[in-house]
């Protein structure tokens, strides 16, 4: 990266439709949506997407641990995107880092629009060098 910008960093936190909650746990549906994703941002998927499930345990709702879901990251040319989901919360959070510029907003369409998302709260970082 040249100049003062480290890159952009995109956090996406969301509750989706639980009626669409188990999309959260199925990792074709997941491998296809960053797929998809870098794609349409112009970057290319170096390796992956890598996607692994945790098993869900609905007992630890109740807890402090984590109750399961799918963990994912595509490394991308221009650094990475990476999925983290609850589906027994119908919940999941996106993080994408670029030291390329891109169209956030283009992201939180697609994403709001793919997984159903009725909540979310999204940031858009501008990181610099010191």
């Amino acid at each position: 990266m040249h100049g003062m910008y480290a890159g952009w960093h995109l956090t996406y936190d969301a509750t989706i439709d639980p009626e669409h909650a188990m999309r959260l746990n199925d990792v074709e549906f997941l491998r296809e949506t960053l797929t998809v994703l870098a794609g349409r941002l112009g970057m290319e998927i170096l390796d992956g997407p890598r996607l692994h499930k945790v098993e869900l345990d609905p007992r630890k709702l109740e807890t402090e641990d984590d109750e399961g879901g799918v963990r994912g990251v595509a490394l991308l040319t221009t650094s990475h995107a990476s999925i983290h989901t609850w589906p027994l919360r119908a919940r999941f959070s996106l993080d994408i880092f670029s030291c390329r510029k891109f169209d956030y907003a283009a992201v939180e369409e697609f994403i709001s629009e793919r997984m159903n998302v009725k909540r979310r709260a999204s940031r858009w970082l501008t990181r610099n060098w010191p």
